[in-house]
């Protein structure tokens, strides 16, 4: 794409490593795409930091009580142990590039997506499960205010 900052899409499981002076930081990249009207369900992560980086469009992001716009060219810090979510509030797709670090959480996704894709009557159980592997607590109850505000579909629903 042209303009893109980093030259190529990531793929989900890449990693980067930064090091200036005796400090290794190890993440995980990957570029995601984010559909009109959808919101990611609110979570806190209890061993992870994020940081968003808006590629194209613009989205909408709770950290905490804060809410904030962040548009194209810019990026957003979500810490640890603090609950987040984001949406995109436009009418075409938003992508960002999203780096999690340490890296451990990106085996989340890859676990979660093969449960998902088994037809069970346990699957929530098994996410539940997931879920406290890894450090990961949802917040459903911010979705009805959020949903209702910004005209988003819900995820749950």
């Amino acid at each position: 794409m042209k303009g893109d900052p980093f030259g190529s899409e990531p793929e989900l499981g890449q990693r980067s490593k930064y090091q200036q002076e005796k400090h290794v930081i190890h993440s995980r990249l990957w570029s995601l795409p984010i559909t009109p009207g959808s919101i990611v369900v609110p979570h806190t992560h209890s061993r992870e930091d994020e940081v968003t980086y808006v590629i194209e469009g613009e989205i909408g992001v709770k950290i905490g009580d804060q809410v904030v716009t962040v548009p194209s060219g810019s990026y957003v810090f979500k810490p640890r142990n603090v609950p987040h979510t984001f949406w995109n509030p436009g009418t075409r797709d938003a992508r960002t590039l999203e780096m999690i670090a340490p890296p451990d959480f990106a085996s989340y996704f890859e676990e979660l997506s093969k449960i998902l894709s088994e037809p069970s009557s346990s699957a929530k159980r098994k996410e539940s499960e997931l879920d406290e592997k890894y450090g990961l607590t949802n917040h459903p109850e911010w979705l009805p205010e959020l949903v209702r505000e910004y005209k988003l579909k819900n995820p749950l629903s």
